[in-house]
């Protein structure tokens, strides 16, 4: 009894289940008690907690994804009106943040394929944010902050799902990475002036995102192949 008990404290999906209670407490203290240094302080705690992986060298694996799953959490306390909605999306978030420790701390398997699907529901929800958002305010500093995310997202993308891009240099992999972030935004910059409904467009955004991003990661492999 006593060496199972062991056994399952020392699980790293216990350990998992563990941060994330311990994250979803800190997230809740702040909606119910508001933003103060305790409860902010807890939460720079339990984000850092869930963030440290089980090897050093994972560390800074999968930052981006992370950084923009606590960003959505905040932005669901403070921005989101209707209790359900926040409380969904806090579940999400959370559900995210389970499913990504686990793959960076090899827990899971299909890994590659549960990283896809993380990352589908995370550009939806970027990108909905982003339409929800919209308006003629700060026009500028939106766009550049999706600029930055769609950055960062993608470059961790290429670097845990283009194996066949693991030897081209950083500085190929930036270039790539911006240019298809900048066609991006004028594909979205034109779809913003139909007006569309903000799901209906962040799921139209994400699956032209994921179709590009598809043949990014996956045209080096063919090159090679009608090649050789």
């Amino acid at each position: 009894m006593g060496n199972g008990l062991k056994l399952v404290l020392r699980s790293p999906l216990f350990r998992l289940a563990l941060k994330g209670i311990l994250w979803m407490a800190s997230v809740m203290s702040i909606e119910a008690y508001g933003a103060s240094w305790l409860t902010v302080g807890f939460f720079v705690f339990a984000s850092l907690f869930f963030y440290k992986g089980r090897h050093d060298e994972s560390l800074y694996r999968f930052r981006g994804s992370f950084i923009v799953l606590y960003i959505l959490a905040l932005l669901g306390i403070f921005h989101i009106q209707s209790t359900y909605i926040m409380y969904g999306t806090l579940f999400f978030v959370l559900i995210g943040l389970c499913v990504l420790g686990g793959i960076r701390d090899l827990i899971f398997l299909n890994r590659q394929f549960l990283y896809r699907l993380l990352q589908f529901f995370i550009y939806i929800a970027v990108f909905v944010a982003f339409f929800l958002s919209l308006n003629a305010e700060l026009f500028l500093v939106k766009y550049a902050l999706l600029f930055i995310t769609l950055l960062v997202l993608i470059k961790e993308g290429i670097d845990f799902l283009g194996s066949s891009m693991k030897y081209k240099s950083r500085l190929y992999i930036t270039i790539i990475a911006v240019t298809l972030v900048f066609i991006i935004l004028e594909i979205t910059w034109g779809l913003a002036l139909l007006s569309p409904r903000p799901l209906h467009a962040g799921s139209m955004m994400t699956l032209v995102l994921f179709l590009m991003f598809d043949y990014l990661i996956n045209s080096p492999k063919r090159i090679a192949s009608d090649t050789f």
